[in-house]
């Protein structure tokens, strides 16, 4: 969890003692492609800052369609923010894109690192509002074309455009995956005619 602690370090300008008793408080875990870490309709009872991997936020539109909301990787941090704190059901679904590494915290122990470490709440708050702000990021997009949402795709989340399948890809621009392959060859095909 080395990276996790120079992150806070670096971040957050986290003591010794307070990364001990943070650190107390998570727990690594390895989980595998395509599980789920936040199930829609259920609470959300962790909450985990990425160490390897990527991951995706989906829900459902109105004809049962998955809708990719955003993708998270290294050093993003992972919960639904209604969800967790009031232990409510999850209004999306968070899963596994690639084999991840995540440091986790329960809502229990989540309480009780709030309770003993008051830094921890500012901490987390600012967490959570940096990941909310990139789901916000996704509403610009509407104002470009489908070649437009590509190309600001590529350009705002690059490491996202090889590690994750086309399929996630063109859920999250709102375009047909076969409309976004022939995008994608066109702009190739451009590219190599320069």
């Amino acid at each position: 969890m080395e990276q996790f602690k120079q992150f806070l370090q670096a971040q957050f300008s986290i003591r010794s003692d307070q990364w001990d008793l943070v650190s107390s408080h998570f727990c690594l875990e390895s989980l595998t492609r395509d599980t789920y870490f936040i199930r829609e309709g259920a609470p959300c009872r962790k909450a985990g800052f990425v160490l390897e991997g990527v991951l995706r936020y989906f829900g459902h539109d109105d004809k049962g369609d998955e809708l990719t909301c955003y993708f998270a990787a290294e050093n993003d941090y992972v919960i639904e923010p209604f969800s967790f704190p009031t232990q409510s059901p999850a209004t999306f679904n968070l899963q596994l894109v690639t084999d991840c590494r995540i440091a986790t915290i329960s809502f229990e122990k989540n309480r009780s690192l709030l309770s003993l470490l008051p830094a921890w709440t500012e901490i987390s708050n600012t967490m959570i509002q940096r990941a909310m702000a990139e789901f916000a990021n996704q509403k610009k997009m509407i104002a470009y074309d489908a070649a437009g949402r590509y190309e600001l795709f590529l350009e705002e989340y690059p490491q996202f455009a090889q590690r994750v399948p086309l399929q996630y890809v063109a859920s999250y621009l709102g375009i047909a995956q076969p409309s976004l392959s022939r995008l994608r060859k066109q702009m190739a095909t451009k590219k190599n005619e320069r």
